[in-house]
Formats: structure tokens, C-alpha cells, sequence
């Protein structure tokens, strides 16, 4: 083990002192300034330890100060620092990886789709520039970049991606076809949910248009029919409906009179 020198002298070999005044405790305290050398005993380590720089300095009688940096320590505390920012930012990436992950298997769980026109062109990059069939626990060797997993029929969408799930799925993964897999594009899918639902949309606005158009006969009816009913319409609509000029105030008068 290399000897580390305390005030240019090794610590074993100094005249001054023994070397077991150099044999400190293991607890440190940095840049303190004890007044003797034996309370330095215990804020200092081992002169001789191989992570160690120690220096004595002699400033008047019996007084030093004792300085220690511990390497070791110090790269220990970073280690732990950077541990901790890693954890985190492994935390958000899951997060938002979770959430990237839901949007698409509740797309293909409504819609039985997968991709934009096939399932080959399924987001094979996400916005980080990672791509997205490497998913955790993924095997590129043993499946290579052929579907992603949520494109496969009978994945537990709400469980974790191991290699356990890539195992279950191994036929989807290398042979994708119709039976085990979703291979339509989630495009044409979307083109015939409208066209099936074309009938019913077209029916409701409709349905729309003949309540507006009952509503403005109606109250243009209110409106000529003055006369008759004169008492009535003052006390309901005002001053002889004078709102009937425009369509929006037939509309107003429909909605104040009924």
C-alpha cells in the first residue's frame, strides 16, 4: 500500500511524532481546527489509506490545523447524488412511458387497430427518438423489430411488459396475421366506424334542423295571429311582437313565448 506524506514526511517515519499520532479515528469533520494534535485523533483518518490526502501543519505550540480530504467519501456522496437523480428521471420516463402506452392499447382495444395504415408503421419512433418497439424486457435478437407487443391480440394491457409477456406472444411477434394480432390500419378503421355510423349522424341533424325549423313556424304563426290573441301577446312577447322583423328575433319571441 502506498504511504501518503503528512507535512513532507511519511506519517511512520516522522521525527516529531509517532505514527500513532497519525492513526486517527474513522469519523471526519472537514476543515475543522482542533488545538491539539490527540483532538485531531478523531476527525481524521488513516494517513496511510490509498483514497486519503492528509496535511499537519504546525501553526505555534501544540497548535495545528488539521485538514482532510477523503476522496473516497466524496465519490461516494456523488455516486449517491447522481443514484438519485437516475431514480428519478427513470420515474418520469416510466410515467410518461405509461401513459404513451395506455393512449394506444385503449386505441386498439375500441377500435382493434394497430398503426396508421398497418401495424408496420405503428409510432416506430416516439418523440424522444426512442424507438418504440424496444420496449422493456424486449428481446431484439430473439424479436426483432417485426410489431410492437400492444399490436398483439390477448396482452394484459394493464400488466407490465416483461420477457414473460414477449414469451406468451412469440408467435404474434415473428408471424403477425389477423388471428393473432391486429394488422388493420386504425385509418380505415376510423372510415368505417364513421360510414357505418353515417345513417344515425345524418339522422340526428336532422332531427336538429326540423326542431328549428317547428320553432320559427311556430313563432311566426304567434306573430300574425296579432290580432286574436292581442291581450295575450303583449303581456308575453311586449309591444305587438315587434321582434318578428328578423329571424333572430322570431327566434327570441319563440323562446320567450313558450
Amino acid at each position: 500500500m502506498r504511504k501518503k506524506r503528512c507535512a513532507g514526511a511519511p506519517c511512520n517515519n516522522d521525527s516529531r511524532y509517532s505514527s500513532e499520532d497519525y492513526m486517527c479515528g474513522v469519523t471526519f469533520r472537514p476543515f475543522s481546527k482542533p488545538k491539539t494534535l490527540e483532538k485531531c485523533r478523531g476527525w481524521i483518518r488513516l494517513c496511510n489509506h490509498p483514497h486519503t490526502d492528509l496535511s499537519v501543519v504546525k501553526t505555534g505550540d501544540d497548535h495545528y490545523v488539521c485538514s482532510k480530504i477523503s476522496v473516497a467519501v466524496l465519490k461516494k456522496k456523488k455516486k449517491k447524488k447522481k443514484k438519485k437523480k437516475k431514480k428519478k428521471k427513470k420515474k418520469k420516463k416510466k410515467k410518461k412511458k405509461k401513459k404513451k402506452y395506455s393512449l394506444r392499447r385503449m386505441r386498439r382495444r375500441r377500435l382493434g387497430c394497430c398503426g396508421v395504415e398497418n401495424y408496420t408503421t405503428d409510432f416506430t419512433t416516439d418523440r424522444e427518438g426512442v424507438p418504440f418497439h424496444e420496449a422493456p424486457g424486449r428481446d431484439l435478437n430473439k424479436y426483432p423489430l417485426v410489431v410492437p407487443i400492444t399490436c398483439c391480440r390477448g396482452v394484459d394491457h394493464e400488466g407490465t411488459l416483461d420477457a414473460l409477456v414477449f414469451d406468451n406472444h412469440a408467435r404474434c411477434l415473428q408471424q403477425p396475421d389477423n388471428t393473432n394480432a391486429f394488422v388493420e390500419g386504425c385509418l380505415k378503421r376510423i372510415e368505417d366506424k364513421i360510414s357505418h355510423n353515417k345513417s344515425a349522424l345524418i339522422g340526428l341533424g336532422a332531427s336538429i334542423l326540423c326542431i328549428e325549423i317547428a320553432v320559427m313556424t311556430l313563432s311566426f304563426f304567434l306573430c300574425t295571429r296579432e290580432e286574436k290573441f292581442e291581450g295575450w301577446l303583449e303581456h308575453c312577447c311586449g309591444q305587438h311582437c315587434g321582434r318578428c322583423k328578423t329571424v333572430f328575433g322570431v327566434l327570441d319571441l319563440a323562446l320567450t313565448c313558450l
